[in-house]
């Protein structure tokens, strides 16, 4: 293979296919980009009366979405388990479950699975 600043073009290619699956993945979640994702977690952090940082309902956010849109097989009461046995998880069962119901709510894509309507 040829060698580019050090890194093969197979590497490369396997950067960008990577880079590109992430980039669907991120649409997915959020259609309208890093500002609806910024929305998102302002209301919920709202929503949770500001129990939680910013940054732990983002990433709670992003992993409820990943589960249900990677996974569609799985039900509320498995992606509420999965998201308990998370290492690190703080959120309550009572708080997931809220901002599972939110991403579902926001989400046109998850709420066409789940058949709810979207905020």
């Amino acid at each position: 293979m040829i060698k580019d600043d050090g890194k093969s073009v197979k590497s490369r290619h396997k950067v960008n296919v990577m880079q590109q699956m992430l980039s669907e993945i991120n649409h997915q979640m959020f259609p309208a980009g890093e500002e609806e994702e910024l929305r998102q977690v302002r209301e919920l952090f709202r929503l949770l009366d500001g129990r939680y940082s910013l940054g732990m309902i983002n990433e709670t956010l992003r992993f409820i979405l990943s589960q249900m849109l990677l996974n569609r097989q799985k039900t509320k009461a498995e992606v509420l388990a999965s998201m308990a046995r998370r290492k690190g998880n703080l959120f309550t069962a009572e708080d997931a479950e809220v901002v599972y119901d939110y991403a579902i709510a926001c989400n046109k894509r998850l709420s066409q699975i789940y058949g709810t309507e979207t905020k």
